[in-house]
């Protein structure tokens, strides 16, 4: 009889083992938000040779520089060079985390993963977990349309946020190789791990420039799915996208985005358009590329209505923008475009295979509800739109 038990016992240990080591072997998506130029709103371009490599957390700069300057030996030139930069670094903390920069995913330089916890309030005005706002209705976007056994790895990826293409270039470097390093980490205990990469303006130009990094390296490294929010094409790594690294890109811009190509000839890295189109690839526009024209309720969004959350008003919407520059009246409030996007790639996948140029207009039809737009997601309608056909009908016979 003991022996008996005994096997049993060892048979529920190899059971429990075995499904252990299944649920393990899942496969593991890695999710990476990056966030476009960080410059005060006061001072719309910072010259790139005045950012230091890394923001650096300070107390208050009142309390810092008077210790600063009580214990400086101020006879050395040398020491107000370094008190100047850590001023510097004092600012740029303060620009990335205290000011409008703070209502869109961003964190700390480097690849950062976001603890999900408990679901904080994206309505909440002095909510400081934005990171895991967006990271939890991700989640959400991708459960109600891929309904798989995904398991999910959300993470920024913070950068100096200059406009600079060099610097962007010594960055992708950095992402390049964090990625590898994650990915080694968690197909230990995987079958695939399948990386997403959603960016913003030129954080969208660095993650392309990831195509410089494996051309140099030669990891394999793949990214499944690139989707770029308001990104300035310019030639000096538009033709990145044909490389093999991206499996799939999608590029969703606004008709009426002026930032999105303010910064023409301001870099070397050539002026910035709208869009990928032959003449700047040199080449026909590859199959995988889908460039996503976005409207809410036939209004075209801003660049920051693109990726920002919205801000909660104190004045019962009376301004026409709030903290973060994001129209009270703009039919989403206070939702970016951004956190539509899953729902909507999984329909242009799955549906418009081989579309490559769309009209997506999200259209709310109750835009005094303020709740989770999954919740209530007979709120929202996606039209889409085949514009290469709607082109191809009006031209003359």
């Amino acid at each position: 009889m003991k022996k008996i038990k005994k096997i049993l016992v060892l048979f529920s240990l190899v059971i429990f083992c075995f499904s252990f080591s299944s649920s393990n072997a899942r496969t593991q998506k890695m999710v990476v938000f990056i966030h476009g130029t960080i410059v005060p709103d006061f001072f719309p371009v910072i010259p790139p040779f005045l950012y230091s490599p890394k923001p650096t957390a300070l107390p208050s700069i009142k309390s810092w520089f008077r210790e600063q300057v009580n214990t400086a030996n101020f006879r050395n030139k040398r020491c107000y060079k370094e008190l100047f930069w850590k001023l510097w670094d004092k600012m740029l903390y303060r620009i990335r985390f205290d000011e409008v920069h703070k209502y869109q995913p961003i964190g700390n330089t480097g690849l950062v993963k976001i603890g999900l916890g408990k679901q904080p309030n994206l309505l909440d005005e002095k909510n400081k977990m934005v990171n895991a706002s967006f990271a939890q209705n991700f989640k959400k976007a991708f459960k109600y349309v891929e309904q798989d056994d995904t398991n999910y790895h959300f993470y920024t990826f913070g950068w100096i946020g200059n406009m600079s293409h060099e610097k962007r270039i010594k960055w992708a470097e950095v992402l390049y190789n964090s990625l590898l390093k994650q990915k080694n980490l968690l197909e230990n205990n995987s079958d695939s791990v399948e990386i997403e990469i959603y960016a913003h303006s030129h954080g969208a130009n660095l993650a392309l420039n990831l195509a410089f990094a494996e051309d140099m390296h030669k990891n394999n490294l793949n990214i499944s799915r690139l989707v770029m929010f308001a990104l300035p094409v310019q030639p000096a790594n538009a033709k990145c996208v044909l490389n093999p690294i991206f499996e799939k890109a999608y590029h969703i811009y606004a008709s009426d985005d002026d930032v999105q190509i303010f910064d023409k000839g301001m870099s070397h890295a050539g002026r910035s358009q709208r869009r990928f189109d032959e003449e700047i690839l040199q080449n026909p526009l590859p199959q995988k590329l889908v460039q996503i024209e976005v409207t809410a309720n036939g209004i075209s969004p801003s660049h920051r209505e693109l990726w920002f959350l919205g801000t909660v008003s104190s004045d019962n919407g009376h301004r026409k923008f709030n903290l973060s520059s994001y129209r009270y009246n703009f039919p989403l409030y206070p939702y970016p475009v951004s956190l539509f996007a899953p729902i909507l790639i999984t329909i242009l996948d799955t549906e418009y295979v081989g579309t490559k140029d769309i009209l997506w207009d999200i259209e709310n039809l109750n835009p005094n509800i303020q709740e989770d737009f999954l919740e209530t997601p007979n709120n929202y309608q996606f039209n889409i739109t085949d514009k290469s056909i709607q082109f191809a009908a009006s031209l003359p016979a």
